[in-house]
């Protein structure tokens, strides 16, 4: 048994790969200790929590990083896995100074977030792409053990890093607990669970719901308010459904815990996976894909390559023209109208996701990952 610290500077509480990962840490029967600002949470019984108060502006990063410092010393663990790109140059540090594994768990594509993300000013943009590829590459040489979420990834870390695991964010199992199977009953609802930002297709949402409201009235669209700091856009999807066309058939529905999205699904009666033909998007596999998949509800996703394994391979959906208001207006009514056909798609989702896609299925990977590092040995996975 290890102790492993998991450690995050910016995700919010319950964040859901970081819940995932504290349950999988205490199910293969490791102590696990969180250092976050997150407050204590019922939902993660026998946690050790190390907190910090989360400060913004500069010198409020400067304290962050200290605290973060000062409490990973304290934790005294076998392994530290962190999850922020902030925090790599502190832990490539605290490893050459302190010897203890490292292990940087990069769930996001950071080259091209910076190229997209609404609040970095796009002066900046293309130099702070090239530092952070340039600062990913040298510190992953010397860390040498980084997680990877798409094999994409692979691109932005060093040739040299020997111990790569690609730990796919699939949705975990336990959300099959609360899956109603009442498929026939539900209102014609089409449901986006996903982030809410641009290229995630927030807007592309607004403007299918619009093209096919003016033409039957039948269907209901609901997206979840996970806008995170992005005011300017919540409060436009805001106005947009109070609109005209959108008025009493588009509702934002409260942000839920990963672990408790099923109340959102058991409503719906298609998913939608709007991402745009971005960089970005084309190299991420949704999250949500396998949400839709455990609430065995058809989806209408972008034809975009992870996209089209997924729903080709499973059969759980039809795939859209990506930016395409037209081809997912089709796709949504054909699925409303063709119930008997929606509605085996979802079983069919349901089953590959019991079978192949539950976050637990990566248990004994992710075990044997940690134990070959603390035996000082290489696990890379093959290309």
């Amino acid at each position: 048994m290890a102790k492993i610290c998991v450690v995050t500077s910016v995700h919010p509480p319950n964040d859901p790969r970081l819940f995932k990962l504290c349950k999988s840490i205490q199910r293969l029967g490791h102590d696990c200790i969180l250092i976050s600002s997150w407050p204590e949470s019922l939902d993660l019984p026998s946690l050790k929590f190390y907190t910090f108060p989360l400060k913004s502006g500069l010198l409020g990063r400067i304290k962050n990083m200290l605290n973060i410092l000062k409490l990973s010393i304290k934790a005294d663990a076998d392994i530290y896995h962190f999850h922020d790109l902030d925090i790599l140059p502190l832990f490539t540090l605290f490893y050459i100074f302190n010897s203890k594994p490292v292990i940087y768990d990069i769930h996001e594509n950071y080259s091209e977030e910076v190229l997209v993300r609404y609040w970095i000013p796009n002066i900046i943009r293309l130099p702070l792409y090239y530092f952070v590829k340039v600062t990913q590459k040298l510190c992953s040489r010397i860390i040498k053990n980084c997680i990877i979420v798409v094999d994409s990834i692979r691109n932005e870390i060093s040739a040299e890093t020997t111990n790569i695991l690609l730990h796919k964010n699939y949705a975990s199992e336990s959300i099959l607990t609360t899956r109603n199977d009442d498929y026939d009953s539900r209102i014609n609802k089409v449901l986006f669970i996903g982030s809410q930002y641009i290229e995630n297709g927030s807007l592309l949402f607004v403007e299918i719901a619009k093209h096919i409201l003016s033409i039957r009235r039948d269907i209901h669209f609901s997206c979840i308010d996970r806008f995170g700091n992005n005011l300017d856009l919540r409060e436009h999807i805001l106005g947009e459904s109070g609109g005209v066309l959108l008025n009493g058939n588009f509702h934002i529905l409260q942000n839920l815990p990963s672990h408790e999205l099923m109340i959102h699904i058991n409503e719906a009666k298609i998913g939608i996976s709007p991402n745009m033909n971005v960089p970005k998007q084309v190299k991420a596999i949704p999250t949500k894909l396998f949400e839709y998949m455990a609430g065995g509800i058809p989806i209408v996703a972008s034809d975009l390559p992870s996209n089209r394994f997924y729903i080709e391979t499973t059969g759980g959906g039809l795939l859209a023209t990506p930016d395409s208001v037209e081809s997912f207006s089709e796709k949504i009514i054909y699925l409303i109208d063709n119930t008997e056909e929606a509605k085996n798609m979802g079983v069919c989702g349901l089953l590959n996701f019991k079978e192949k896609y539950t976050w637990e299925s990566q248990d004994k990977s992710l075990d044997y990952y940690y134990n070959r590092i603390l035996k000082g040995n290489t696990c890379s996975q093959p290309h």
